[in-house]
C-alpha cells in the first residue's frame, strides 16, 4: 500500500509500504494495511513500520499442479498507474521494476481447482495475484488477472501474520480462517486443515 504521513513535526513521509503500526499518546496501536492509498494525519505519536516475520495466505486457484512440494516464484514487476493493475517485465535494469519474490505449495485439489498456501517474501501491488496469474493458475474470482470465466468473491486471504511488537519487541501472531464459502470445501476435509495449522 502507498502511504502518506505529516507529523506534528510537519515532516511528511511517502512511500510503498506493506504494514504500518500507528501509536497514539495513550499507548493504543493499530496495524494498517490495505491496496489503497492512505493519509494520515498524526498531530502526536508516531508511524513505525513493521517487516512481518512471517505472513502466510490462502488461495484457491484455476489449475491442477504436478506436485506439492514448496516452489519460488521470482520476477520484476511494475505498476501500470494509468490502469492500476500490475505487470511483470523481463528487464531487471528497468527502474521502474522491482524484485518480486513468494513461495507457494499446494496442499489440496477439488475439481479443477487447487488450494494453495503462500509465503510472501516481498509485499508487491497484487503480487500474490500477478504471480500465480503468470503461471497460468489465476486465483478464483480474479477478474483483473485472468479469471474472466466466474462471477465469484476474490479467494485469497491472509490467514497467519507474525510480526515483533514495536515497542515490547514482543513476537505476536494473529491467525484467521477465510470465511470465504470458495474455501470451505478444502477446509472441511481433515487432511488440509492439519496441513494448514501445521504452517502456523
Amino acid at each position: 500500500m502507498r502511504i502518506c504521513v505529516s507529523t506534528h513535526q510537519g515532516k511528511l513521509y511517502d512511500d510503498e509500504i506493506t504494514y504500518a503500526v500507528v501509536k497514539n499518546e495513550d499507548g493504543e496501536f493499530a496495524i494498517m494495511k490495505d491496496h489503497v492509498p492512505i493519509v494520515c494525519v498524526i498531530p502526536k505519536g508516531y508511524v513505525k513500520l513493521v517487516v512481518p516475520e512471517q505472513e502466510l495466505y490462502l488461495a484457491v486457484v484455476n489449475g491442477k499442479f504436478l506436485d506439492n512440494n514448496k516452489h519460488i516464484l521470482k520476477n520484476y514487476m511494475m505498476i501500470d498507474e494509468k490502469n492500476g493493475i500490475s505487470c511483470i517485465i523481463n528487464d531487471a535494469n528497468n527502474e521502474k521494476g522491482k524484485e518480486a519474490v513468494l513461495y507457494y505449495q499446494k496442499i489440496g485439489e477439488y475439481n479443477n481447482t487447487s488450494l494453495v498456501v503462500i509465503e510472501l517474501v516481498t509485499g508487491r501491488h497484487h503480487q500474490i495475484r500477478l504471480q500465480l496469474a503468470n503461471i497460468n493458475h489465476p486465483i478464483l474470482g480474479d477478474v483483473l488477472y485472468g479469471d474472466n470465466t466466474r462471477k465469484l468473491p476474490l479467494a485469497l486471504a491472509c490467514f497467519v501474520l507474525t510480526f515483533f511488537h514495536p515497542i515490547t519487541k514482543e513476537k505476536l501472531q494473529f491467525t484467521h480462517e477465510p470465511y470465504n464459502a470458495l474455501f470451505t470445501t478444502f477446509l472441511l476435509q481433515k487432511n488440509i486443515k492439519e496441513s494448514i495449522i501445521c504452517k502456523k
